[in-house]
């Protein structure tokens, strides 16, 4: 118990304590709570999950404090990093069979090349101090070969962001690290050598990282403004939803609500689809408003003033290393958001910071301080049983069980119709507080590629008409119970789709009339959804109604001139 009170009063932890609070907070004051606070089986990062990463960031404060426990931590950190990594080479040559192939870039486990990128960035920032820190034998050369096999990772996974936030955290490092040395050797170093070896290796770091980065884009192309463009679309389309809701946002998870609202339509061209700023400040401003925005960025003031006030006492080399890890972290944040590998990291090296800043000291416990009365002690026991026995019922156990009942939904091969409709049935109607949103959006487009394959093969007969009459309408239930659970209008614009194609298939005129109701109730929340307004042309050219025809395909024309219609 006072082990606990004394971490609490710790500035970091007071900083991350506030963070994690304002962020369950926006949680539950979101548009759609549900979402917010449980979040999805894709990302897995509302106000439950935030709960967790400040749990993992406080246990490993409190339970860890010597340096010999925080030597074996960073030991087993560097270790998993590596294997990481390790498959990530696998992907990158293209080994098959045991290992998920993810494209050209290298991912690992991670599920994506900017998060193993700066997931080796705080791996060699951990084997950095391991080396200094390990006396010289076996162990030491290790985590030496470990640094050197991770720096070749971080050029395969070929990041765009991380190798610029590498580059601008390098310069500042540097700086740092020549006025310390300038400060400790002032009588062997002067400033013009100082300068000039600055000056040198800030060249080189520019020109690798130049370098990496046009590797990446693949400049020869010419397509670095056409990766770029998207989203910097998408920050415009962050900012006039914050605009809108300044103080709390949308909430976590509830991005889609101000991308589809305030939608670039140049997006129709590219990528339609984004549920994230894909920049984390704007994420935190669009998802909790200026609180969490302040909340985040404080963390890292405090960081900087606690930084500052231990300046003495670090090693003159270690000192600016600690400085730029944040600016690395913060500029790679520009162009990405966080998740769990990249929150882990983050929360993993605030640690490690708050008890370095302690010079790794354990506090000093009185046994009979801390003593509990034997009843009250098997009170707080049954009651974080219960919590953990709930938890793992209805946020483990559930969520995986819908989603193995959706993968056998998924898995199609040699099954007719009628049984992929019957497990999606089973899937859809078994309760979990994450995943109906994606098996509805699973089951329209199923049903959508379904009913255009019909067409295709000109299968259609009259006991075909009446299955896609079935089909339709079993569609439409799942639709109706679900939609106010929608983050978005992605699963009711595939829905539409479905009713536009049943009716090509059955000519039933209320499939017709639902699909244009639910794109005219769409377009109030997305007014500038090109998708949705090429949705109504099709429906009036169904409808024989040219007049609406030529008026909508005008109101694209004023959105996108170069739109082809």
């Amino acid at each position: 118990v006072e082990k606990i009170k004394a971490k609490i009063k710790h500035p970091i932890v007071i900083a991350v304590s506030i963070f994690a609070s304002v962020f369950v907070l926006t949680s539950l004051t979101a548009v759609n709570s549900q979402a917010a606070f449980w979040s999805n089986f894709e990302r897995a990062e509302g106000g439950w999950q935030m709960i967790h990463y400040f749990l993992f960031f406080f246990l490993i404060t409190v339970a860890f404090e010597s340096l010999g426990e925080w030597l074996m931590l960073i030991r087993f950190q560097t270790v998993v990093s590596f294997l990481v990594s390790l498959y990530g080479l696998a992907q990158f040559l293209g080994i098959k069979n045991s290992f998920i192939i993810s494209g050209g870039q290298p991912s690992g486990t991670l599920g994506n090349a900017s998060y193993l990128a700066i997931n080796i960035i705080f791996s060699l920032f951990f084997l950095g101090w391991l080396v200094y820190k390990e006396r010289w034998g076996s162990l030491k050369f290790l985590w030496m070969f470990m640094g050197i096999f991770q720096i070749l990772m971080l050029f395969i996974a070929k990041n765009r962001s991380t190798f610029f936030a590498l580059a601008i955290g390098l310069i500042v490092v540097i700086a740092l690290l020549a006025l310390e040395l300038h400060k400790k050797h002032k009588s062997r170093l002067s400033k013009k050598t100082l300068f000039l070896c600055y000056i040198a290796t800030v060249s080189i770091i520019t020109i690798i990282s130049a370098t990496s980065i046009a590797i990446a884009f693949n400049i020869k192309d010419g397509n670095i403004f056409d990766a770029i463009r998207p989203r910097l679309w998408t920050w415009g389309s962050a900012l006039s939803g914050f605009i809108e809701k300044p103080l709390l946002g949308w909430g976590p998870e509830n991005f889609s609500y101000a991308f589809d609202k305030y939608y670039n339509p140049n997006h129709s061209l590219v990528e339609p689809w984004f549920d994230r700023a894909h920049n984390a400040f704007l994420e935190y401003l669009t998802g909790g408003g200026v609180l969490l925005l302040l909340a985040y960025l404080l963390i890292f003031f405090i960081f900087y003033r606690h930084l500052f006030r231990i300046r003495e006492r670090s090693d003159y080399w270690f000192w600016p290393v600690l400085f730029g890890m944040p600016i690395i972290y913060l500029v790679n944040g520009i162009t990405m958001f966080e998740v769990l590998p990249i929150y882990i990291c983050l929360f993993l090296f605030l640690g490690f910071f708050t008890n370095y800043s302690s010079n790794f000291q354990s506090i000093p416990i009185n046994i009979n301080d801390n003593k509990i009365k034997e009843p009250l002690r098997w009170v707080v026991t049954f009651l974080l049983v219960l919590v953990t026995a709930s938890s793992i019922y209805f946020t483990i156990y559930l969520p995986y069980k819908k989603n193995k009942l959706t993968i056998k939904a998924l898995l199609i091969a040699q099954k007719t119709p009628q049984e992929v409709y019957e497990q999606y049935k089973e899937s859809l109607s078994f309760y979990s507080p994450i995943g109906q949103s994606e098996l509805d959006q699973q089951l329209f487009t199923f049903t959508d590629n379904l009913f255009a394959y019909f067409q295709e093969k000109k299968i259609i007969n009259k006991e075909r008409k009446s299955d896609v009459e079935n089909i339709t309408q079993f569609n439409m239930s799942w639709f109706e119970r679900d939609e106010k659970g929608y983050v978005g209008i992605k699963n009711a614009y595939i829905f539409i789709n479905v009713l536009i194609e049943a009716y090509k298939i059955t000519g039933n005129k209320k499939f017709l009339e639902k699909s244009k109701e639910l794109v005219n109730k769409n377009l109030t929340l997305a007014p500038t959804r090109v998708e949705l307004l090429k949705q109504k042309i099709e429906i009036a050219d169904l409808e024989g109604d040219k007049k609406t025809v030529d008026k909508v395909k005008n109101e694209i024309k004023k959105l996108l001139p170069n739109f082809p219609i």
